[in-house]
């Protein structure tokens, strides 16, 4: 996939959005889990909506940004609306299908899972019955 809304759409399907990065480690954290597998990597910040006006795929507010020098570029000849990790940890703004890969996240489980407990044991051997032996001594 290199276009954003098949990326986008996989990342939806189960049950995530395109990459929010809100620290520097974060960002690490994101470049070290996506440098084997591409060089150009799309994560969830864009400006399509509004030009400038930098949004991030999950709606939440953008509080951190590692944008290359001169970045984010002016959009000529087309429109650099989405953001990657490009050759690195910095951001650049590109069109709609230029990646090679892409970074997805997932919110955080609100509460833990129910877990239903075992019945205690209180002596284990160290065999298991499996049927009937019979004694080959003679």
């Amino acid at each position: 996939l290199t276009d954003v809304p098949s990326a986008e759409a996989v990342c939806n399907n189960a049950g995530g959005h395109l990459a929010t990065i809100s620290s520097a480690v974060q960002n690490a954290g994101a470049y070290a889990l996506t440098a084997g597998a591409g060089s150009i990597t799309l994560i969830g910040l864009s400006d399509v909506v509004t030009e400038n006006s930098w949004i991030w795929a999950d709606g939440s507010a953008v509080t951190y940004t590692n944008w290359a020098s001169g970045e984010p570029g002016i959009d000529v000849p087309s429109d650099e609306d989405y953001v990657y990790m490009y050759y690195g940890e910095e951001w650049h703004d590109f069109g709609i299908d230029h990646g090679s890969g892409f970074l997805c996240s997932f919110s955080a489980p609100t509460s833990m899972p129910t877990v239903t407990p075992v019945p205690s044991v209180t002596h284990v051997s160290p065999w298991v019955s499996c049927g009937r032996l019979r004694n080959s001594f003679k």
